[in-house]
Order: structure tokens, then sequence, then C-alpha cells
């Protein structure tokens, strides 16, 4: 069991891009005392793209979005939230096309 939860935290720690013990704060986004909620969103996102779940992914999206505008800054949540599903939409028509292009 040991193996297995290290293999899943060095799957997180690989879709994140970081090295262990990094943190990338709030990717592409200013910092904040909103940090906390970018932290929560990075390691939600990390499971949500090990699962590949889109899901998982919109609900880390949407709870970002909710934790910001609960330290007070509901249009820096909503940018927050419509850069997360744009890189979404980047992220999978990028996929989308790498798949296309190797058959």
């Amino acid at each position: 069991m040991g193996t297995l939860l290290n293999m899943y935290q060095q799957i997180r720690i690989w879709s994140e891009g970081l090295e262990m013990g990094q943190d990338n704060r709030c990717t592409f986004f200013f910092n904040g005392n909103w940090l906390e909620c970018c932290r929560a969103h990075d390691y939600d996102c990390a499971d949500a793209e090990a699962m590949q779940s889109r899901a998982m992914r919109m609900k880390a999206d949407a709870d970002l979005k909710k934790c910001v505008t609960g330290k007070g800054h509901p249009i820096i949540a909503w940018i927050m939230f419509m850069g997360c599903r744009l890189w979404v939409c980047i992220k999978g028509g990028y996929r989308a096309q790498q798949r296309i292009k190797s058959k």
C-alpha cells in the first residue's frame, strides 16, 4: 500500500510540474491573501489530472472561485475561474490536436 501511495504522490507532483516541497503559488496570477485557495486548487487539479476527470477539474475551478470570493475578492475570483476554464479549453484542444497528428 505504501508503494501505491508514493506512486500516487509522484503522479500529483509530476502533473503539477513541481519537485517535492515546491509550490507554484497562483499560476499565471499575482499572489494575494488567496494563496491557500491556489494551493488547494493546484492539488485538486493534480488529482483531476491523475484521474482524467473533467468533473473533478470543473469542481476544482468552482472551489477556487468560491474560496477566493470568501476571501473578499469576488471579481478576482471570477477572473481566476474564467482563466482556469480557458486554460482547460486550450489544453484540451492541444491534446486533441496531438492525438490527431499521431494517427
